[in-house]
Formats: structure tokens, sequence, C-alpha cells
């Protein structure tokens, strides 16, 4: 009886630790940013049934930039505000298992990873609701910087020939 309670024990913290390390949807994040994430499968059929942008951000538990982006960039409220009105948010752990349907194929999320050429986490693509690519960002994105991303692809200014840089106001250094 008594070993069973230990193994009950042990189970049971082995448990709340694995939620607190990995988070909601098995993500590895605090809950800081506040940003309801959506698995693969889940966003992609919700951005196409409700016609969004998508947002997918490609992490691994154990990257700090990831976690730095979370609580800095995502948790700020204006970013948050804007992710919440115009994109289906997805966030992927290209590390953990699990079954993505990516263009009529069933993969894991590791060879998902390398589908969107995901080279470095984090790394974060815009969609559009259909799938289409709109564009990737690799690496920690600042929350300014990102504020004028997320409106220059919402705003579709990404289908005009203005560039991100100078949209976002952007200097270029002098020679």
């Amino acid at each position: 009886m008594k070993s069973k309670l230990i193994i009950l024990i042990a189970i049971i913290i082995i448990g709340i630790g694995a939620g607190y390390m990995f988070g909601v949807k098995g993500t590895g994040f605090g809950k800081k940013g506040n940003i309801r994430w959506l698995g693969y499968n889940e966003g992609m059929e919700k951005a196409k049934r409700e016609n969004k942008q998508i947002l997918l951000n490609f992490v691994t538990h154990w990257c700090d930039w990831c976690k730095k982006m979370d609580e800095e960039t995502f948790g700020n409220k204006e970013v948050r505000g804007l992710i919440e009105k115009g994109f289906v948010p997805i966030r992927v752990d290209a590390e953990l298992s699990g079954e993505a349907h990516y263009k009529g194929r069933k993969m894991g999320y590791k060879e998902l990873a390398v589908h969107y050429s995901v080279k470095e986490v984090p790394t974060t693509w815009f969609l559009e609701g259909d799938g289409t690519l709109i564009a990737m960002m690799p690496g920690k994105i600042e929350p300014d910087y990102f504020l004028k991303t997320l409106a220059y692809v919402k705003n579709g200014v990404y289908k005009t020939d203005v560039k991100l840089a100078d949209y976002a106001g952007v200097k270029k250094p002098q020679d």
C-alpha cells in the first residue's frame, strides 16, 4: 500500500512538473502572453473557416529566445491585441511529437518544421487563411517592430511594392 502511494505521488509530481514545463498545448512557455495558441491542425481549420490570416510560431521548449519573445513580444498588450483581432495564432514545438496535416499528408512536427524551412527558433510565419505563405521571420522580434509587421501583413501592404523595412521606418546604414 505504501509503495502504491509513493508511486501515485511521484506520478502527480511528474505530471505537475511536465504541465509547468510544457504549458498549454505542450509549448513549454508560461502564461504571461495570454495568447490562446492553437495547435497546427485546429488553427489551420479555424483560419480557413473564418478566412483569417495565420500567425504560425515555431518554437522548442528549451529555446531561451523563444521564451524571451513570448514574454516581451507576445506579452506586449498592443501586440496581443492585434493578434487577437486579426490573426489565428498557432504554435508548434518543432521537437514535440504530434501529428500535423500538411497539404494532404500526415507528418510529425519535426517534418512540418522542415516543410516550413525552419532553420532556427523562434521562427514566425504569416499565412493567408487558406495556408498560402506570406512571409517568414526567423529569430526573436522586438515588440515595436513586430507591431509594424502585424499591421503590414494585416493591412495587405505586403501585396504592394512597399517593403516592410520602408513601412516600418527602418533606416539603412550609411556607407
